[in-house]
C-alpha cells in the first residue's frame, strides 16, 4: 500500500519491522524497488534471501526482471531469465517472456525482443506484442511497430492502441498518405476504445440481515 502512495520510505520501514519475513513481504519490497526505478535495491534484496537459504518464485523473478527492464540491465536481465530453469526450476510462463520482451526493447534490441516472443510457448500474447510495440514507437521503428501491430489486430481486430500508436509513427515519420489510409482501415473497422464501467455488488448478507431485524 504504501509503496503503490509512493511513500516507499515508509514501505521499506515495514518491511524491515519483520524479524523474518515471509516470502510474500520479500516480494511486495523487490517489486516496490522495481516499480520506482531502484533496481540495484531490488537486486541486493534478492541476493540477500537466496543467500539466507529462501527459495525465489515466479512472483520473485517477475519484480528482477522488471528492475533490469526499467534499469536497462539487459546482460543481468539475460542471465535471471535463465537461471529460473537451470538453477531454480522454475518454468517461466508468458509473463516473465513479456517482461524479457520489455527488457530488450526498451534497450533497442528490436529484433532480439522479437525472437524472444518467437520462442515463447504461447506466441499470441497480446502483452508480448504490445511490449514490442511500444519499444518500436520509442526507438521510431516502423519495420518492426508493423509486425507487432498486425499481429495485435490479428487477435484482436478493434484494438485501438495499435491503430493509435501506428498513426502516430505514420504522422511523425511525415508519411501523411499512409496516415490517411490507415485512419480509413481504423474506421472501417470499427477500432475503437471499448468502453469502462463500474459495478456495485450488493451485500446480501447485509441487506437479509436488516429485513430479518426489522421483522
Amino acid at each position: 500500500m504504501y509503496a503503490k502512495c509512493g511513500r516507499l520510505a515508509e514501505a521499506h520501514c515495514v518491511f524491515l519491522s519483520f524479524n523474518n519475513s515471509s516470502l510474500i513481504a520479500t516480494n511486495s519490497m523487490i517489486t516496490a524497488f522495481a516499480q520506482h526505478g531502484l533496481a540495484e535495491d531490488a537486486l541486493k534484496l534478492f541476493h540477500k534471501i537466496v543467500d539466507k537459504g529462501q527459495k525465489p518464485n515466479h512472483v520473485t523473478f517477475l519484480g528482477i526482471l522488471t528492475a533490469c527492464a526499467h534499469a536497462g540491465l539487459v546482460r543481468q536481465g539475460y542471465d535471471y531469465f535463465e537461471s529460473m530453469k537451470t538453477v531454480y526450476d522454475i518454468e517461466p510462463n508468458t509473463d516473465h517472456y513479456t517482461c524479457m520482451v520489455d527488457l530488450l526493447g526498451r534497450a533497442g534490441f528490436l529484433a532480439e525482443a522479437l525472437e524472444m516472443i518467437n520462442s515463447m510457448p504461447q506466441k499470441d500474447c497480446p502483452a508480448a506484442w504490445m511490449a514490442l510495440l511500444s519499444s518500436s514507437s520509442l526507438h521510431s521503428s516502423l519495420a518492426f511497430a508493423k509486425i507487432a501491430a498486425q499481429k495485435l489486430l490479428e487477435m484482436d481486430p478493434h484494438n485501438a492502441a495499435a491503430y493509435t500508436v501506428l498513426s502516430n509513427m505514420f504522422f511523425s515519420a511525415g508519411m501523411k498518405d499512409d496516415e490517411e489510409t490507415l485512419k480509413v482501415a481504423q474506421l472501417s473497422n470499427m477500432a475503437s476504445k471499448r468502453p469502462a464501467y463500474s459495478l456495485i455488488i450488493q451485500d446480501k448478507t447485509t441487506e437479509d440481515q436488516k429485513q430479518n431485524e426489522h421483522l
